[in-house]
């Protein structure tokens, strides 16, 4: 069995050889005995080849491992505090709060929702549903609006509300008055468009009809009967 020769401090090359013949099924001992080696440094030669080989051939994510605009703990704890203090502000809000160090709002957004602090409404969640009006004040406002369209809202909510005694708003009297003449009115027709050819990208003169040409120095009015008489410059005069 022949003997490697080992060097004064083993280098890489010569603890690659070693695990390579440990790998390809030569016996421990002869490895021991031929590298100059101790068995649990050879293993642990084997462990460390092996884990590294692992990681190498493992697919990893490409692109940092790490974002870049991830904050330290110590980044997070003020504005987690701001967030908590004031739960009705923005991230724009706490980010001009906090200073010219703070991170973007985008940031702050995604700190919020990993600490699940939503920003809360401002205004409380409404206790009761909205007040609609009654069939009985729609068809009162409907009669009177047929009745008396020359009056504006500001009047027909009046007499609704002094006369009938009925609560309505003149906004409401509006909308009501203008879905009336919107239904009452119909549409305009659609647009008929007229299209003419152009036979030559140059050309602004093509037409069967005659040009009219005015002399800007003699102020006379010319014409001419067809384009080919405006494009050479043949015109007739008219008196």
């Amino acid at each position: 069995m022949e003997t490697t020769p080992q060097p004064i401090r083993p280098t890489w090359e010569h603890r690659l050889q070693a695990v390579l013949a440990l790998l390809g099924g030569e016996p421990v001992p002869h490895v021991t005995a031929r590298f100059g080696m101790g068995r649990s440094i050879l293993y642990k030669w084997r462990h460390r080849a092996l884990t590294a080989l692992q990681g190498a051939l493992t697919d990893h994510r490409p692109g940092p491992q790490c974002p870049a605009n991830r904050l330290s703990p110590a980044e997070e704890a003020p504005l987690v505090e701001l967030a908590q203090r004031h739960p009705t502000w923005s991230a724009a809000q706490i980010q001009a709060q906090a200073g010219p160090a703070a991170p973007s709002p985008r940031t702050i957004q995604r700190l919020r929702h990993r600490y699940a602090l939503p920003r809360l409404p401002k205004r409380p969640a409404p206790c009761r549903p909205a007040r609609r009006l009654t069939r009985q004040v729609k068809q009162e406002a409907r009669r009177l609006i047929e009745a008396k369209p020359e009056l504006g809202p500001e009047r027909l909510a009046w007499e609704l509300q002094n006369v009938a005694h009925m609560q309505i708003s003149p906004a409401t009297m509006k909308r009501m008055k203008h879905a009336r003449q919107q239904a009452q009115t119909p549409p305009p027709p659609p647009p008929q468009w007229r299209f003419y050819a152009r036979y030559h990208p140059h050309s602004l003169w093509h037409g069967d009809c005659l040009e009219k040409v005015f002399d800007q120095a003699t102020g006379r009015r010319r014409c001419s009967k067809g384009v080919d008489l405006l494009s050479s410059g043949s015109v007739s005069e008219v008196q």
